[in-house]
Parts: C-alpha cells; structure tokens; sequence
C-alpha cells in the first residue's frame, strides 16, 4: 500500500450550515434593487430549468465558469463588472452564511443517540 502525506483538510460544508446563494435569491434581490423574481437560476434546487447549471453537470463547463457567469450577469444587471467575489460581497450581509434558526426547539422522539436539536430552513 503507498504511504501518502496529508498537507491539509478540505471541508466542502455549502448548503449543509451555510446558506446557498440559490437560497438568499429573494434578499439578494432587495439589497440590489432589482425587481423580485429577476434571479431565476436555481441550480440544484432546479437542474432543469438552468441550462448553465445543466451545463456543468453534464462537464460541458467548470463550476468555477458558472459562478463566473453569473456573477457577471448580476453585475450587469447593476450597471457593474462582476467577478464570484463581488457577487458574494454584494449579495451577502454579515449572518448571510448562516441558517437561520425558526426561533423555536423542533422535538424528536426520545430515543437512545438522539438529543433535542434546532432546526434550521431553507430561505
């Protein structure tokens, strides 16, 4: 068996604790200005009806290529030369990584490993 060192961990956690851009589209919308509705692309949360995410899936773009292009047409939506970074700057607030608790306990069956836990939705 080969022996291989390990020089770092990647964590993938998007999606899972962290709130997707999909997700933040409605407030994403307000903090621009721009009408409600006008971010229709919905990636996994709708693979059909976002040919560039099809795209990706089918390996016919890099992932990196579609937040690119889409953060250029929010940028030009603002009037704005956009690249991923100033996509997330402009449509994240300080909590926008966060889901967001409901405020109350969701209860579960009491049973042997499991404890009573908050549950978070999707945006």
């Amino acid at each position: 068996m080969t022996e291989f060192a390990r020089k770092g961990l990647l964590l993938d956690f998007g999606g899972v604790i962290s709130v997707t851009l999909f997700e933040r589209h409605a407030l994403s919308e307000q903090a621009l200005g721009l009408p409600a509705g006008t971010l229709n692309w919905r990636g996994p949360f709708d693979p059909e009806g976002d040919r560039l995410w099809a795209d990706m899936l089918a390996d016919r773009i890099a992932e990196r290529d579609y937040w690119s292009r889409r953060a250029s047409e929010v940028g030009r939506l603002c009037g704005e030369d956009w690249d991923m970074l100033t996509l997330i700057r402009r449509t994240c607030g300080p909590d926008a990584n966060r889901h967001s608790p409901t405020g109350g306990d969701a209860h579960y069956p009491a049973r042997e490993g499991c404890r009573k836990t908050r549950r978070y939705p999707l945006q």
